[in-house]
C-alpha cells in the first residue's frame, strides 16, 4: 500500500517479485503503481484509496500479508482489517499510540503486526542489538550508547550552502526539526523543548570521512532503553546525522519564525518583507533593500560568528528575495517550496546513508572498552537510492520469513530488537552490500 512512497517501494517490490512472491501493489494513483511495478513479473498494481475499507478489505482477504508504507497517521486502517482477517502486518514506521491500542487483539487472533522495520526505525535497532546481546553475552555491561543516522548527499554533491538534498517534499523533515527530544545523560534523564532541538548536538565521527558529522537527538530514546535490555545504561542516546551546515540555519529558520503554522504570511508580500516583519524591523526600512534587509535579519540573530554564513544561506534560498510573493498557507511551507525548488537531486547525483552507534562497556575485568557498528551505504549508478534500499529491503526480507512461517510463534506488536527477529535480516542484507563494519578497543 503506497507505491511511491519516498521511492522506496521499488527495492521492496523488486525484492520479493524475484523471490517468487505475489504482490498486489495499491497506490491512491495507479499510475504510480504503474511506474513502480514496470518491468516486474508477478506484480499486480493497482489505484486504491485507502478510505474505501471494503476495497481494501477485500484485498486483504486474499493476501497472506499486508505492507503498509502509509503516512504512520493511516497504519490502523489496514492494520486493524489485518487483524480480523487474520493476516499479518509489516511497516517501518514507529509504532504509534493507535498501533499501540491494537497489540492486545492482535494476540488474540495471532497475528503479528512488524512496526520499526525500515531503516531508521529499523536497522538502527537490529544492529545496535546485535552488539548489545554480545556484550551481555559476554557478562559485561552497556553504559554508554550513540545512535546517530542520517540520509544525506554523498559529499560531492552536498554543494549548497545547507549540504543536504531532498528527493521528496521537505515538509516532513522541516517538521521534525521544530520537535523537542529526550535522552540519558549521566544517570538521569535531558532533554530540550520543542523549537530548541538544534541547540543539543554531539560531534559524530566517522571514518572515511574528512570532518566529524553533526548528531542532533530524536525523539524520546529513553522509551528504547527497556526494549535493548539496557534500563542501567547511564548515557543513552539516539538522533540525525547532519553535515555541519545544517544545523545552524535550520536554528536560525525556527529563532526566526520561518518555520511557524501560523500566522500565514503577510498577503500579497515578498519574501524579504517578510523577513523584515519576522527580524522586528522599522515598518519603514524597503523590503527592496538588500543591504538593509542583510542588516537587520543579522541583527535579530545576534553577532555570532557564523551570522555571516547564515545570512548568505538564507539569500541563496530565496528568504530575502524582494521580488517573489510569497505564495504559501504558512511561512514553513514557504521555506518547504524554496527548497523543494532549489535543493533536489539533479540527475546523476547520489545520496548515501550514514548510521553509527558507540557502544561504551564496563567489562567484568573493570577495564572499559569502545565498540562501535557503521554503516555506510550510497545510492546505486543506476539511479536506485541508499534510502531506498536501506529503507525497503529490511521490510521485504521480514515480509519473506513472515510469509515462510519463521516467527509463527510470535504475535502482537513486534519491534525488530529479538535474535531470532534481526538475525536473518541482517545476515540476508549483509549479501546484498549492506553491512555493518564494528571496531572494538580500549576506551
Amino acid at each position: 500500500i503506497n507505491a511511491e512512497y519516498m521511492g522506496v517501494a521499488r527495492p521492496l517490490v523488486q525484492y520479493l517479485a524475484a523471490h517468487r512472491v505475489h504482490v498486489t501493489l495499491a497506490d491512491s494513483n495507479a499510475e504510480s503503481a504503474d511506474r513502480v511495478a514496470s518491468g516486474l513479473g508477478g506484480v499486480t498494481p493497482m489505484g486504491l484509496n485507502v478510505s474505501e475499507t471494503a476495497e481494501v478489505e477485500s484485498l486483504v482477504k486474499r493476501a497472506d500479508a499486508v505492507v503498509s508504507m502509509l503516512p504512520f497517521t493511516l497504519h490502523s486502517i489496514p492494520a486493524q482489517l489485518a487483524i480480523r482477517n487474520r493476516k499479518h502486518f509489516l511497516t517501518t514506521s514507529y509504532v504509534s499510540t493507535e498501533m499501540r491500542k491494537l497489540d492486545q487483539a492482535a494476540r488474540d487472533e495471532g497475528v503479528m503486526l512488524i512496526n520499526e522495520c525500515g531503516l531508521d526505525p529499523g536497522l538502527d535497532h537490529m544492529s545496535a542489538k546485535r552488539v548489545i546481546d554480545s556484550i551481555h553475552r559476554a557478562g559485561d555491561q552497556l553504559v554508554g550508547f550513540e545512535s546517530f543516522c542520517g540520509g544525506l548527499p554523498v559529499p560531492e554533491v552536498a554543494d549548497n550552502p545547507l549540504a543536504y538534498k531532498f528527493s521528496w517534499s521537505p515538509r516532513g523533515v522541516l517538521l521534525a526539526a521544530l520537535n523537542g527530544a529526550k535522552w540519558r545523560a549521566d544517570g538521569t534523564s535531558a532533554g530540550v523543548p520543542e523549537g530548541s532541538l538544534w541547540e543539543a548536538l554531539w560531534s559524530v565521527p566517522v571514518k572515511g570521512f574528512a570532518a566529524p558529522f553533526v548528531g542532533v537527538p530524536n525523539r524520546d530514546s529513553t522509551q528504547y532503553l527497556d526494549a535493548y535490555g539496557v534500563s542501567g545504561c547511564r548515557d543513552f542516546v539516539r538522533g540525525t546525522l547532519r553535515y555541519e551546515a545544517w544545523p545552524p540555519v535550520i536554528s536560525a529558520l525556527i529563532r526566526l519564525g520561518w518555520l511557524a503554522l501560523s500566522p500565514p504570511p503577510l498577503p500579497g508580500q515578498s519574501f524579504a518583507a517578510n523577513m523584515l516583519a519576522l527580524s522586528g524591523a522599522n515598518s519603514e526600512i524597503n523590503h527592496s533593500d538588500a543591504a538593509a534587509v542583510r542588516r537587520c535579519t543579522a541583527a535579530k540573530l545576534g553577532a555570532k560568528e557564523e551570522t555571516t554564513r547564515i545570512v548568505d544561506a538564507m539569500d541563496w534560498l530565496g528568504l530575502l528575495d524582494s521580488n517573489t510573493v510569497v505564495e504559501a498557507p504558512t511561512l514553513l511551507d514557504a521555506v518547504c517550496d524554496l527548497m523543494l525548488a532549489k535543493m533536489q537531486y539533479a540527475p546523476g547525483e547520489r545520496d548515501m546513508i550514514v548510521m553509527r552507534h558507540a557502544f561504551k562497556v564496563a567489562q567484568s575485568t573493570g577495564k572499559q572498552r569502545m565498540r562501535t557498528s557503521t554503516l555506510v551505504s550510497r545510492g546505486s549508478p543506476d539511479g536506485t537510492t541508499a534510502m531506498s534500499k536501506t529503507v525497503g529491503l529490511p521490510v521485504a526480507i521480514a515480509c519473506r520469513q513472515v510469509l515462510s512461517g519463521n516467527w509463527s510463534s510470535r504475535s502482537g506488536v513486534i519491534i525488530p530488537v529479538d535474535e531470532d527477529v534481526y538475525t536473518p535480516i541482517l545476515d540476508e542484507l549483509e549479501g546484498l552490500g549492506i553491512a555493518f563494519e564494528e571496531t572494538d578497543a580500549e576506551a
